[in-house]
């Protein structure tokens, strides 16, 4: 009887600790062809306040270097979507000095319209190395 009750906790423990589980990271590889050089993954996106329409939010980001090569002074427009995969907001990720395989964690700040469900990534400023790559595809 007594270990019946025991496993019985136990299992309402084990589902209690599932259901409040966070949502998983989006993980985002750049770029979406060729040989990855860049993993991106965003973690729950947080509200901080908002304005009207207009809700900031931040997002833990971790981003790795794949590459066999460092990875500096690079800019990637982030666009959030929403629900419908419409586009609701933007922010911006700068990555100064990555070195390879190494990962930097960073908090994102972004303003949306609606809660992003999803992430699109688009380089701006590339350094020359991975402009000629890129260039390659």
């Amino acid at each position: 009887m007594r270990k019946r009750l025991l496993l019985s906790i136990a299992t309402v423990l084990l589902a209690s600790a599932v259901l409040t589980a966070t949502e998983p990271e989006k993980v985002l590889i750049w770029p979406s062809f060729g040989a990855p050089i860049l993993r991106f993954g965003f973690r729950k996106f947080e509200q901080q306040d908002s304005v009207e329409h207009a809700h900031n939010y931040s997002v833990q980001t971790s981003i790795r270097n794949l590459w066999d090569k460092p990875v500096r002074n690079a800019v990637f427009a982030l666009t959030v979507l929403d629900i419908n995969n419409v586009p609701s907001g933007s922010g911006e990720v700068t990555i100064s000095s990555l070195e390879p395989n190494q990962t930097m964690n960073l908090k994102i700040a972004i303003t949306a319209s609606h809660r992003p469900a999803s992430v699109q990534l688009r380089p701006t400023s590339l350094p020359p190395e991975l402009d000629a790559l890129i260039g390659q595809y």
